[in-house]
């Protein structure tokens, strides 16, 4: 009882530990803070968030951590469609090789199948 849970900031000893505001006290995702007095808080994030308040998310991650209820998630590509790494930081959607579709990509075209090297025609 001599710490903070994580997303709270203080000193047990001195009285009750406060949340943390990153972003806002409705939807913490700070892994741990400490308050400032020019900044308000300095926010250290949960993994998959980003920002100076935990407002955003973090390369690899998507979503919408300020509206209500939301959160980050990792991003869920399939490795042998997309074109590139990570995926829209809001939607999920990953970045797809030409002829492969799907928010993971993993979508090949009619009379295609997904191989190591992305879709190719069934022969």
């Amino acid at each position: 009882c001599d710490q903070c849970l994580p997303g709270y900031y203080g000193r047990p000893e001195q009285g009750p530990c406060q949340p943390c505001a990153c972003p806002n006290l409705r939807q913490n995702f700070a892994a741990t803070c400490r308050a400032d007095p020019v900044r308000g808080y300095i926010c250290n994030c949960q993994e998959g968030y980003a920002g100076e308040r935990c407002e955003r998310c973090d390369y690899g991650y998507y979503g919408s951590p300020l509206a209500p209820g939301g959160k980050c998630e990792r991003c869920r590509c399939n490795p042998y469609g997309i074109a590139r790494e990570g995926c829209d930081d809001v939607t999920g959607q990953c970045y797809c090789k030409p002829g492969i579709s799907g928010l993971d990509c993993s979508v090949c075209r009619a009379r295609h199948v997904m191989t190591k090297t992305g879709c190719a025609a069934c022969d």
